[in-house]
């Protein structure tokens, strides 16, 4: 394996991880603000409000959320264990998911949440982000949600 393939699968890993804090973040703040308090922005014509009062009140925004993180996680994840199993042999898988697990539980879940918690400001601007997956992982948000509701 060449150091050029190796320089674009740690880049590839580092936008799953970031994929995965932008969507753990955005689950956060956009549900620690509360429908009242977005109201209050809508009323008072701040930027973005309405696009946040769209996304949080979308049926599958949860399913879609949580779609997006599991995606980057797998993506990250399985990429890390290919390359590194190609250069560390068998135990290569274990490296790497040992690294991936602690980067995105430092970086996604940790760190995300963190910053998100209470956010208001955060959950306005990732609002417009959020708006555009829904419109792409829609059909598989309904699949998944489906899936959910037969088995429960």
């Amino acid at each position: 394996m060449d150091i050029f393939h190796i320089f674009i699968v740690i880049i590839l890993v580092i936008l799953s991880v970031v994929s995965a804090f932008l969507f753990t973040s955005s689950e956060v703040s956009i549900f620690s603000t509360s429908r009242t308090r977005i109201n209050h922005l809508v009323n008072s014509k701040v930027k973005n409000s309405e696009i946040l009062k769209e996304v949080r009140e979308h049926k599958y925004l949860l399913v879609i959320i949580l779609l997006g993180t599991e995606l980057s996680i797998i993506f990250g994840t399985t990429l890390a264990a290919d390359t590194s199993i190609e250069i560390f042999g068998d135990i290569g898988a274990l490296i790497a998911i040992v690294v991936m697990s602690l980067l995105f539980v430092t970086f996604s879940e940790i760190m995300g949440e963190s910053y998100a918690i209470g956010n208001e400001k955060y959950a306005l601007k990732i609002s417009k982000f959020i708006r555009y997956v829904i419109k792409i992982l829609y059909p598989f948000g309904v699949l998944f949600d489906n899936i959910g509701n037969s088995v429960l």
